[in-house]
């Protein structure tokens, strides 16, 4: 088996981890500040790894009923889920999305 700390040839520390990052800007959509920032960015990620399962003589993933044996995507660390983000009150301004 083959992990972040122990990628095995042909792996990567990229086949074992990602990090998803979810962006919420806020802009003004029309009047006279159309296209300008109406608050500061909200920037939040979640950090995933897995496991490759694979064959000792060989390195290379072993096939299991006609897929590749990989563990699924887990979050890891202490931020598993995006928080919930409570959008700023501006003046004059209705949030649409």
């Amino acid at each position: 088996n083959h992990d972040k700390d122990n990628p095995g040839t042909g792996y990567d520390k990229s086949d074992f981890e990602k990090t998803v990052t979810r962006t919420i800007d806020y802009t003004y959509g029309n009047g006279p500040k159309q296209g300008q920032t109406a608050a500061p960015t909200v920037t939040q990620n979640v950090d995933f790894t897995r496991n490759i399962v694979t064959d000792n003589v060989t390195g290379k993933e072993v096939q299991s009923g006609g897929g590749y044996t990989t563990t699924d995507w887990k979050a890891t660390g202490d931020d598993k889920t995006w928080a919930q983000v409570d959008s700023p009150a501006i003046a004059s301004y209705t949030p649409s999305q």
